[in-house]
């Protein structure tokens, strides 16, 4: 009789499992995304990608962690770095941007506008002297977001954002609270391509 390899087990199959055995040779989720949170790891070979409920729960990151830098397959979801934005702030930076064409916020389903998210990106990125864009994330619960930019230009990101632009955008929305990492709403999943 062979040894049994502790590091090699045999699952038995699940209503979700496929025909074939199951041999696990590895680890579900690799110990080096241990430290990310459990809802940005990638998921292992058969298992449920996370839900929008747990990506809704993971804080905002601090730092943009390296295994989130698209460097190589799979590629990680979308980060944006910048702040949270309210629709009260978004309507009156429209408002002052422009005064004189006054602009629906809203659609008739209810969206934030293609008009005002224009217009809220020109004016604050006029503003902090950085482009800047509104984006919507799932880790915020007003899901509006106003962002320099994300993990896949980083490099740029790097290069261009200066603690000036950080200020100007902090005063324009009323904010002292550093700029944190966000999920897009857009790209929340691992992808193979």
């Amino acid at each position: 009789m062979s040894p049994i390899d502790p590091d090699r087990t045999i699952r038995s199959l699940s209503a979700q499992s496929s025909a074939d055995s199951v041999l696990e040779s590895e680890p579900t989720k690799p110990t080096v995304y241990a430290g990310l949170p459990a809802a940005l790891r990638p998921p292992a070979p058969g298992c449920p990608e996370a839900t929008d409920e747990e990506l809704a729960a993971v804080p905002p990151l601090k730092d943009l962690p390296l295994l989130m830098l698209p460097a190589d397959y799979p590629l990680p979801p979308t980060l944006e770095y910048g702040f949270p934005i309210t629709l009260d702030q978004i309507s009156a930076i429209c408002s002052q941007y422009n005064p004189s064409k006054p602009i629906n916020i809203l659609t008739e389903s209810g969206f934030i506008s293609m008009i005002a998210q224009a217009r809220i990106s020109m004016a604050l990125s006029e503003r902090c002297g950085h482009p800047v864009q509104l984006s919507t994330v799932i880790n915020h619960p007003g899901g509006h977001f106003m962002t320099f930019g994300n993990n896949y230009n980083f490099a740029s990101l790097k290069r261009t954002l200066k603690g000036k632009h950080v200020r100007k955008l902090q005063e324009a929305l009323g904010t002292e609270t550093p700029p944190t990492w966000f999920i897009d709403y857009g790209s929340t999943y691992w992808r193979d391509w």
